[in-house]
């Protein structure tokens, strides 16, 4: 196996450290799909305060470079088409901004740098809008690809994950209320997505909750050595591979990989570099796109106006893959991702309800 590695860290080079923020969609834990007073966001007036809180996040908010404290910059919005999207890590109660410097996400069980890259309209415009020099970077880095995302994790463990099983997971709060044309297109969609990746754990409704935690909440789950793009161990005083670019991975361990032959001892001498990418969800316009027999369609007309969650979590091995309750759910990483839209409402009408014709 083709390792590179770190010694006993990820690389700090060009890391840029968020600041907690606030905003009035956080207070008291609120989401930032939620008002102060923890009412769903569910009229135009309430897209528009999520618009004053994402400009607020480009201009008001301090980062330090490097780990310099005497350092600080005021950040700017990779490309003009990031500004509806808002990406929050949800226990860190920071910004992690796309198409950036690696930032650096601590908590008790692990050290990680993360990039998340998007493909904004340069990539496949040379007219338009090239956005910063990281941007440039990521669209150099799209252009002869066809994935829509990808992002980047570069993992040093504090403890031993004993006994567990490690998962990534998009996750909703609340089952989809879908009619009969949405039930079908969805149910298409999953068809495809267990096709592509069949090890795949997932209910769209979930199911009721209780005091004892002992029930799911609407999600997709895979097992990091089977579902993730990459997955490259870098032994202690090796080197690393950097962020923000191709993640290389020897081929027979990718096969042995993805054919479930492989089980990682995770360990906390390690250095952990994975890569998670999709052609089919697009961030920036909140759409499926790309899915054979299927016309591309809003997450909103499924979704409503929930956001997205992007988890990391483990479950004990004796539990197997069979139900991701809740209680079971030991969450290492937790992201948001909200997108506010600004709907052309005579186009919705002319479209249709779902905009898929």
């Amino acid at each position: 196996m083709t390792t590179q590695e770190a010694p006993g860290s990820p690389s700090r080079k060009g890391r840029v450290h968020l600041p907690k923020i606030s905003s009035p969609f956080m207070k008291k834990k609120k989401r930032p799909h939620h008002k102060e007073d923890g009412t769903a966001l569910d009229e135009e007036s309430d897209s528009k305060d999520i618009e004053s809180y994402l400009s607020d996040g480009v201009t008001n908010i301090k980062v330090v470079v490097n780990g310099n404290s005497g350092e600080e910059e005021t950040p700017k919005l990779a490309h003009p088409s990031l500004s509806s999207l808002l990406i929050m890590d949800v226990d860190g109660d920071q910004r992690i901004f796309a198409n950036a410097e690696p930032v650096r996400i601590s908590n008790e069980w692990f050290d990680m740098d993360m990039v998340v890259m998007l493909r904004t309209p340069n990539v496949d415009d040379d007219k338009a809008v090239p956005g910063s020099e990281w941007n440039q970077k990521v669209a150099n880095y799209f252009r002869p690809k066809q994935r829509r995302f990808e992002f980047q994790y570069q993992v040093k463990l504090k403890k031993k994950p004993d006994n567990k099983e490690l998962f990534y997971a998009i996750q909703w709060e609340k089952p989809v209320k879908m009619g009969l044309l949405q039930r079908a297109f969805v149910t298409a969609c999953l068809a495809f997505l267990r096709k592509t990746r069949p090890t795949v754990h997932c209910t769209v409704h979930g199911s009721t909750p209780n005091e004892e935690g002992a029930y799911e909440k609407p999600h997709l789950a895979n097992h990091i050595e089977v579902g993730l793009d990459r997955v490259v161990i870098t032994k202690p005083g090796e080197t690393p591979p950097d962020l923000g670019g191709d993640i290389v991975e020897d081929l027979d361990h990718y096969k042995q990989r993805k054919a479930g032959k492989i089980k990682i001892d995770f360990n906390t001498e390690d250095t952990y570099t994975f890569a998670l990418w999709n052609a089919n969800v697009d961030w920036i316009d909140w759409k499926v796109v790309g899915i054979p027999g299927i016309k591309s369609f809003d997450l909103k007309s499924v979704l409503g106006n929930q956001s997205l969650s992007i988890l990391l979590y483990m479950l004990d091995k004796e539990r197997g893959n069979h139900h991701h309750y809740q209680k079971d759910l030991h969450t290492i990483v937790h992201l948001e991702m909200s997108c506010v839209h600004k709907h052309d409402h005579k186009e919705k009408e002319k479209k249709g309800v779902l905009g898929l014709w």
